[in-house]
């Protein structure tokens, strides 16, 4: 009856043990960091790049052209925008950045989708209306190469490695 007990007791000990190692639950977090920086860097290259060509068109008075940069310009930042913004968990320091980086994002879409104005104002010979939203695509893009500063500004420094925006705004000429 002895050896029955302790076998009883020893049983209830290890079944304790197990319900406590199967709820003890985990503390450690896996961030995203390195994601997150790779997918920021990239997104702003490949928006250069668009904004780029887009303000070639403009100088070049190709307004067809910069019409589709601009709507290339528009669904490439609403990509990267839900893109980076579901990159998570990111440690807590790169938290103001990311929320940098998705506020230029909006601007920048925003841009996109007045670039397409201003080319469709020239392309019906409305002069006027497209020098109005020119000037508006303008503060636009400015605001959103701010916020791409404030983003690189917002990195922790074991992120900073010349991570100067390479984003120039300029003002768009509409004279036919």
């Amino acid at each position: 009856m002895k050896s029955f007990t302790i076998l009883i007791i020893a049983f209830i000990v290890l079944s304790y043990l197990f319900v406590a190692g199967c709820t003890q639950s985990s503390t450690s977090v896996q961030y995203r960091d390195d994601e997150l920086i790779n997918a920021i860097f990239n997104s702003e290259d490949k928006l250069i790049t668009i904004m780029n060509n887009a303000g070639s068109h403009a100088n070049n008075q190709e307004w067809a052209e910069m019409k589709i940069d601009s709507q290339n310009l528009e669904s490439e930042a609403r990509a990267q925008y839900d893109n980076i913004d579901k990159i998570t968990p990111i440690s807590p320091d790169l938290t103001t950045a990311k929320q940098k980086y998705l506020t230029a994002l909006g601007y920048i879409e925003e841009g996109g989708r007045i670039g397409q104005q201003v080319a469709d104002a020239v392309l019906r010979g409305n002069i006027s209306e497209a020098e109005n939203l020119a000037d508006e695509l303008t503060k636009t893009t400015r605001e959103g190469g701010n916020y791409f500063d404030q983003t690189n500004d917002a990195l922790p420094e074991r992120y900073k490695s010349g991570t100067e925006s390479t984003l120039t705004v300029t003002a768009v000429k509409t004279s036919a």
